[in-house]
């Protein structure tokens, strides 16, 4: 087989994996906390203030954009633009159960492309990123980077969360 064909079965492969691992995890949770009302496209914003070398106020920021078929799956972006810095842009492909969803990011550095599963849950007008706080907390699954127990990931934090926001081409 064409290595572009082993690539993409183990894509579905793998998005069917997380499809399952997500169903288990909407049993466990309850009800959905967003209810989609025929939406299809979904965007969050965090914007934090920082003062620049010269007194000058700067932002940082990160942006997430979801569009969303009603079969669960979605593709989208997610940027996060430091004030001092380089953008980085994330291309997602993954499901959600209209609570959480799961994605697979790609982000190109150079000519390399990076892979990593990324997670989010919805809670109302919030977007929170999840995360695992151990120090090594993602393994080496073919050439993406996913993490090793998806029970352990932690979403609720007040600290930093995306809010909601019209979408620019809406």
């Amino acid at each position: 087989m064409k290595k572009n064909t082993l690539y993409t079965i183990g894509l579905i492969i793998i998005l069917a994996v997380l499809v399952i691992i997500f169903l288990g995890q909407k049993k466990k949770s309850g009800t959905a906390s967003l209810d989609m009302n025929g939406a299809s496209h979904l965007c969050f914003e965090y914007k934090a203030p920082i003062t620049g070398e010269d007194g000058q106020e700067l932002f940082n920021k990160e942006n997430v954009e979801f569009s969303i078929a009603d079969d669960g799956q979605l593709t989208g972006t997610h940027v996060i633009a430091p004030a001092q810095g380089s953008d980085s842009r994330a291309t997602l492909v993954g499901v959600t159960d209209n609570t959480f969803v799961n994605t697979i990011a790609s982000v190109v550095v150079g000519e390399k492309t990076w892979k990593e599963q990324r997670v989010y849950k919805i809670d109302g007008d919030k977007l929170y990123i999840g995360y695992q706080s151990v120090d090594t907390p993602m393994e080496q699954e073919g050439d993406i980077l996913m993490y090793q127990d998806i029970q352990k990931i932690i979403f609720d934090t007040e600290e930093f969360f995306l809010n909601k926001v019209t979408c620019s081409n809406e």
